[in-house]
């Protein structure tokens, strides 16, 4: 038997993320400010990625990549910005898992 993909928090974690990566693209595409919702990207991208540490590039490829996709998918011609989604949603999803990582080691528990 093989082990499953996806743990039941996991699983949880990763529909709560898609929905609030969708809210983030959602503010950007009201709000057409970018910084806003980058800010937004990067603060629940570190909370994602506190929350579920392992591999957190996939927190970072999930959260960089709803507002560009947005972005083509409205043809919001000339707008390049989503693209910068990327930046803080690696610098978040990576800040989280350390954190993560040094809150374990302060308290001294185990992998």
């Amino acid at each position: 038997m093989h082990a499953p993909v996806f743990s039941r928090g996991e699983f949880a974690l990763w529909i709560v993320a898609v929905i609030v990566a969708a809210a983030a693209t959602a503010l950007d595409l009201a709000l057409r400010d970018t910084s806003t919702s980058l800010i937004a990207i990067l603060l629940v991208s570190m909370i994602v990625g506190y929350l579920g540490p392992r591999r957190a590039w996939r927190w970072g490829v999930l959260f960089g990549g709803f507002l560009p996709l947005a972005h083509l998918l409205w043809r919001r011609d000339g707008e390049l910005s989503g693209l910068l989604a990327f930046m803080p949603s690696f610098v978040g999803a990576y800040l989280g898992a350390f954190l993560e990582k040094m809150v374990r080691e302060l308290r001294g528990l185990p992998r």
